[in-house]
């Protein structure tokens, strides 16, 4: 599973594999050679950004248009 950098900056939920469910803020989608994941805030925490591999991610939905 992998979005791609049109979701930077936007609001999405994120389904992960252990079975956690995040409403998260996207702030960088890296480029694959850069290592295949994403930076994330949580929603409504903002005080901290969170690393994710995408092949840890199972499903997300947009949750803005």
């Amino acid at each position: 599973m992998r979005f791609e950098k049109d979701c930077e900056r936007r609001k999405l939920r994120l389904y992960f594999s252990d079975g956690k469910v995040v409403d998260g803020f996207i702030i960088d989608v890296a480029e694959a050679d850069d290592g295949d994941g994403f930076v994330y805030d949580e929603i409504p925490h903002k005080a901290e950004a969170f690393w994710a591999e995408f092949k840890d991610l199972q499903k997300y939905e947009i949750l803005e248009s």
